[in-house]
């Protein structure tokens, strides 16, 4: 599994009120697309989103891409 990993301190003071759409955004994120930004964090240092016709600009001290395994259990009755 790959996914964001937010700095909610970091966002909170760049974006204030608008930080909930940011991390909103950042949890809904597939695979390919964090790949694609994490790309280009480690290029530039920093990648833009927009969401609800608003442009974020994020940074690495803002965002982690986070990858790890996650093992799902079924119980059979």
């Amino acid at each position: 599994v790959v996914q964001f990993e937010p700095n909610k301190g970091a966002i909170g003071k760049a974006y204030k009120k608008d930080a909930k759409l940011v991390m909103e955004y950042l949890a809904i994120c597939d695979e390919c697309y964090i790949t694609e930004m994490e790309m280009l964090l480690n290029e530039k240092g920093e990648f833009t989103i927009e969401t609800e016709g608003k442009t974020f600009q994020l940074t690495k001290d803002m965002v982690n891409v986070k990858r790890f395994q996650k093992t799902l259990y079924e119980q059979i009755l």
